[in-house]
């Protein structure tokens, strides 16, 4: 009977020890998946804009149609490393020569997956993997995080500032402007902030 508990509890862990990677290798494979993307050497997953649906990309020749575009061509320039989710892997963040989209890559069981973000302060991305965005003319603000599901990017708003619509909002909870300004103060002031690579140096 020994034996046989024994045996049980080898398999036991042997199961466990394939099944749970460490967070450091998960990473290591991460990045090296993300980079072959951003060098063009492999092609990324793309979750559209439009009708949602999925199509293989390359950075050689990537476009994809907005709400208010049919055709936009992405031009990438500089991009970072950051761990959005905080689940210990990174993800890369591409900017676009146009300063309105970014390409967020998440690698994700062996595939890289890739979702458009808009308007992404490039000054204000934060190692906790917050991020600000904002409309060009300042009226609209928001801090944001992301998580991951497959191919889809979910943003979360922390807090968000519409001065047209007189909206301000904390945790998706009305506050007065004072208060949100609060918030967006003290998350500037209290957050690293990271720094952008330029492709190709």
């Amino acid at each position: 009977m020994k034996k046989y508990i024994a045996i049980f509890l080898c398999l036991v862990l042997c199961v466990c020890s394939v099944g749970c990677k460490k967070p450091a290798t998960n990473n290591e494979e991460a990045k090296t998946a993300l980079l072959k993307v951003l060098n063009k050497e492999a092609d990324f997953t793309f979750k559209r804009l439009i009708n949602e649906s999925t199509s293989q990309e390359n950075l050689t020749k990537f476009t994809f149609s907005t709400v208010y575009s049919a055709l936009e061509v992405f031009s990438p320039t500089h991009y970072m490393f950051a761990d959005f989710d905080a689940d210990g892997v990174e993800e890369l963040l591409i900017a676009d020569a146009g300063l309105v989209f970014c390409l967020m890559l998440h690698y994700d069981a062996g595939t890289v997956y890739g979702n458009i973000i808009e308007y992404i302060s490039h000054n204000y991305v934060s190692t906790d993997g917050s991020f600000l965005s904002k409309s060009f003319d300042g009226i609209r603000r928001q801090v944001c995080k992301v998580s991951f599901d497959g191919p889809n990017c979910n943003l979360k708003t922390l807090a968000y500032i519409s001065e047209n619509a007189k909206t301000y909002q904390v945790d998706y909870q009305d506050v007065c402007k004072a208060d949100a300004e609060a918030y967006f103060e003290k998350w500037d002031k209290e957050t690293e902030k990271h720094t952008w690579e330029k492709i190709g140096q």
